[in-house]
């Protein structure tokens, strides 16, 4: 048998202890410091590309023909080529394509062009790969047996039946089509199950989806709603990369500090729900209830508590959109929040939405009580966002992704060094040089002119300086080097080299003295972000006690 994909796992730094009430978990063997990876696995046993990501996204190295680091799509001249075979993935060139070929794609090519133009679904995919590759002796029985070892909640999915299990049974009747496997309708399932509740999300450096990526190793970490470390998939070991993909590895770095034999844990939801919430999704999806830390506080934190206005906490301008009398606040959240699930499903036509989402998000604001940084609000904002790209409203977007960095992301990660709200930062940098690319042109609206090109000019300079030094000071740890560190180290050294000896200039101004225009710009978009907020209705009590909790 071959041993070609033998996995490579670093994994020293940790071992599997098994916890009472919830099965096996990683702990730590040494002091952490913040920002250290402590497992690195080069070639995740399972992955799979979401459906809609095949024709923009290289099948073997996962690169884009689109800026994967920016929220603004940019033609970065990588144009992908199809495979003449199946017709439905496609590669950067003919050396990922024969890379990929070698490991994988040759067993799925033909099945891929017999059903062509349909696409098999990302989990269908996912398994098909995986148990062609077994059969194909390509996987070593060891690594085949640790992936069937892991927990699958087979019962627990069998026993609440509905939908979910449902569409388990059908895929897996599909795959024993497809494939032609000669592996167990139990053994299909077994996998299907696995996946729903071991796999992760694999994201670009933006942590936007790509697809699923499950390793028997990285599986073992459990959940809690205050995790420890946070999951990449942008590292890449120097050693490897004329040998593996470089993007796609699985890499856990810490969050903070890590004590020896403290529990290795990451968020398998979005921790920014508010307790109950959390607890229902984790107990339908994973079939568990948490008493994390956070969760032991219940009810009395920050994304559970609604904001008092004093009576006479109103802005001075006409009403805004507000819940009629028999309306309670709570009963204004759920009307938000199904508002984001239909935006949600609908996926690919959010940007036909933005002004269903404008709606509910003035229904929050005009209970004068809903804080900015409380689900449903942050996740509607988020869509909005996504949307107004999709549109190529980059002005609009600017100010949502400005309320992100300057009265959201502190309240909900008070962590400078948080990755979501680094990310953000470096979105709002590149959408400022977008914006005065806009405006330059003269590509602005009536509405567009409050932009003011020189402070959004020193602000784009704050920020690609922000930026670079969050990633570069280790806070006491270490500093990590990934595709994002990349790109904004060449935009810093850029910014140094237009800036150097000049005496005019944004980039100019920014170097001879850092703080003060780092006070002087963000004071301007503080402005923004108030007037911003102000037209959509928010409550100015509301807005001040988000703007004055940056960190």
């Amino acid at each position: 048998m071959t041993t070609s994909l033998q996995q490579q796992v670093s994994d020293d730094q940790v071992r599997t202890k098994h916890v009472q009430g919830r099965g096996n978990g990683l702990f730590v063997t040494q002091q952490i410091t913040p920002n250290s990876q402590i497992l690195f696995i080069a070639r995740p046993l399972l992955i799979a590309l979401e459906t809609a990501k095949l024709p923009t996204h290289c099948y073997f190295c996962y690169k884009s023909d689109v800026d994967p680091i920016s929220a603004v799509e940019v033609d970065t001249g990588h144009a992908l080529k199809t495979c003449t075979g199946c017709k439905v993935v496609r590669f950067c060139d003919r050396k990922c394509q024969s890379r990929a070929w070698a490991e994988y794609h040759r067993l799925e090519c033909k099945l891929f062009g017999r059903l062509h133009p349909r696409i098999l679904p990302t989990t269908v995919r996912a398994i098909v790969r995986v148990l062609k590759q077994h059969k194909a002796g390509l996987l070593p029985e060891s690594e085949w047996e640790q992936l069937l070892s892991l927990e699958s909640h087979y019962g627990d999915l069998i026993s609440a039946g509905g939908s979910r299990w449902q569409d388990i049974f059908i895929m897996m009747k599909g795959i024993k089509a497809y494939c032609g496997t000669d592996h167990s309708q139990e053994t299909i399932l077994r996998l299907a199950c696995m996946l729903l509740v071991n796999s992760f999300t694999l994201t670009n450096p933006a942590f936007d989806p790509l697809g699923m990526v499950l390793h028997p190793q990285s599986a073992l970490v459990n959940h809690s709603c205050d995790p420890n470390t946070f999951v990449r998939f942008d590292i890449a070991q120097q050693s490897d990369q004329d040998t593996l993909p470089p993007f796609g590895s699985i890499s856990l770095h810490a969050l903070r500090a890590i004590s020896p034999d403290e529990e290795v844990t990451i968020s398998y939801i979005d921790t920014t729900f508010p307790v109950a919430k959390r607890q229902e999704e984790l107990r339908e999806r994973y079939f568990f209830t948490c008493d994390c830390p956070l969760c032991s506080r219940g009810p009395n934190t920050v994304v559970d508590m609604f904001h008092r206005p004093p009576a006479a906490d109103t802005w001075e301008q006409p009403p805004s959109p507000a819940p009629g009398p028999a309306l309670t606040v709570l009963q204004v959240g759920d009307q938000a929040e199904r508002c984001l699930l239909d935006v949600q499903s609908r996926g690919t036509i959010l940007h036909t939405q933005v002004d269903d989402i404008k709606s509910a998000m003035a229904l929050l604001a005009g209970t004068q009580a809903w804080p900015l940084h409380r689900y449903p609000w942050p996740q509607l904002r988020q869509e909005l966002f996504l949307g107004l790209l999709g549109q190529r409203r980059f002005l609009e977007a600017t100010l949502h992704s400005a309320t992100f960095v300057r009265a959201i992301h502190p309240t909900l990660y008070p962590r400078d060094r948080h990755p979501l709200r680094v990310m953000q930062l470096w979105t709002l940098a590149r959408l400022c040089r977008r914006c005065l690319e806009s405006l330059v042109l003269k590509e602005k609206t009536v509405e567009d002119i409050r932009f003011d090109i020189p402070m959004l000019g020193l602000l784009s300079c704050v920020l690609v300086g922000d930026t670079h030094r969050l990633l570069n000071d280790s806070d006491g740890g270490v500093t990590t080097k990934g595709r994002l560190e990349e790109q904004v180290t060449a935009a810093y050294e850029a910014m140094r080299a237009e800036g150097a000896g000049g005496s005019a200039g944004w980039a100019a101004a920014y170097l001879r003295d850092p703080g003060e225009a780092g006070r002087t710009a963000f004071s301007w978009l503080d402005g923004q972000v108030a007037d911003s907020l102000k037209r959509e209705g928010v409550a100015r009590g509301i807005v001040d006690v988000a703007l004055s909790r940056q960190g």
